[in-house]
């Protein structure tokens, strides 16, 4: 799968309180697209919503 697809995966994950399953997608789009900013503001956003911070 590309990025689009890992992006709609962890974006179900957070949808379906997914946390197992978000890890894993998250790992995914980090390798495929490592300077996507977005990428990082979702999880950031993600992190904050579930009080996950550091």
């Amino acid at each position: 799968p590309d990025e689009s697809v890992w992006g709609a995966l962890l974006g179900a994950c957070k949808a379906h309180e997914l946390p197992h399953l978000r890890k894993v997608a998250a790992q995914r789009l980090l390798e495929l697209t490592p300077n996507m900013v977005g990428t990082y503001v979702m999880l950031s956003n993600i992190y904050a919503a579930e009080g996950e911070w550091g």
